[in-house]
C-alpha cells in the first residue's frame, strides 16, 4: 500500500484570510489532512492476556479512522504557548471526522508506513487556545531514532506556520518529542502521543 502524505493542514473559516506578517514560513491558509482509509487495526487477544493491537491487511466494514487517540503537545517559548490539541477519535461519528475541520491521524495506529501525526479540531476557534491544527511529520522515516522533520501550526488567526528541526521518534511510532525553529529563529518544541484507548478510557 503506498505511503499516504498529508498535505498542510487547511482551515477554512468563511470570514476571509488571515493577516500576512511578512514571515516567508507563514501562510493564509492549512490544507486538508487526507482521510484515505488504509489497513485497519484490529484488537486480537487470547486466554490470560492482554488486548494487542495488531496490524491485518484484509479489509474491514470498519473505517480505521474512528479508531484511537492522538495528541501533539506544542510549546513556543516566544509567545508564551503551551497548548496540547488532541482528539479521540472513538468519540466522534466516523461521517462526523472531516478532513478541514475535525480529524486526526497517526501512521502506527492507521497500518501505514512511514510517520505522520496530525491533528485538526476547529471547534478550538474562538476559544482561549491558540492553536487548531498540528502536524508533525518525518519524510525519510525508517525505524525508531532521530531524524529531520516538519512541524506545521494552524492558529486562530488562519495563519499557517512551518518549523523544521529534530524529532526523535520511539520504537513503536506512537510516541517521541521535537525541538523546531520558525523561518525566523523562535522555537518550537513537544511531544506527541498515540494510542488505542484516551488516557483513563
Amino acid at each position: 500500500m503506498p505511503l499516504r502524505r498529508l498535505t498542510t493542514l487547511l482551515v477554512v473559516v468563511a470570514l476571509g484570510a488571515g493577516c500576512d506578517d511578512g514571515d516567508e514560513s507563514t501562510q493564509d491558509t492549512l490544507a486538508p489532512l487526507d482521510t484515505t482509509t488504509v489497513s485497519v487495526a484490529a484488537a486480537t487477544s487470547s486466554p490470560g492476556a492482554e488486548s494487542d493491537v495488531q496490524l491485518i491487511t484484509e479489509p474491514s466494514p470498519l473505517p480505521i479512522r474512528s479508531l484511537g487517540f492522538v495528541s501533539i503537545q506544542v510549546r513556543l517559548a516566544a509567545r508564551g504557548i503551551d497548548e496540547t490539541i488532541s482528539l479521540d477519535r472513538s468519540t466522534v461519528a466516523v461521517d462526523k471526522l472531516d478532513p478541514i475541520s475535525l480529524d486526526a491521524t497517526c501512521s502506527a495506529l492507521d497500518g501505514e508506513p512511514g510517520f505522520v501525526v496530525a491533528v485538526v479540531d476547529l471547534r478550538r476557534l474562538g476559544t482561549d487556545n491558540h492553536l487548531v491544527s498540528a502536524m508533525l511529520e518525518v519524510p525519510d522515516f525508517l525505524r525508531a531514532g532521530e531524524y529531520e522533520g516538519t512541524l506545521q501550526l494552524g492558529d486562530q488567526e488562519q495563519r499557517s506556520t512551518t518549523y523544521t528541526g529534530t524529532v526523535s521518534v520511539d520504537e513503536d511510532r506512537i510516541g517521541g518529542t521535537f525541538e523546531m525553529t520558525d523561518a525566523e529563529g523562535g522555537p518550537a518544541t513537544g511531544s506527541f502521543t498515540c494510542a488505542r484507548q484516551a488516557p483513563g478510557g
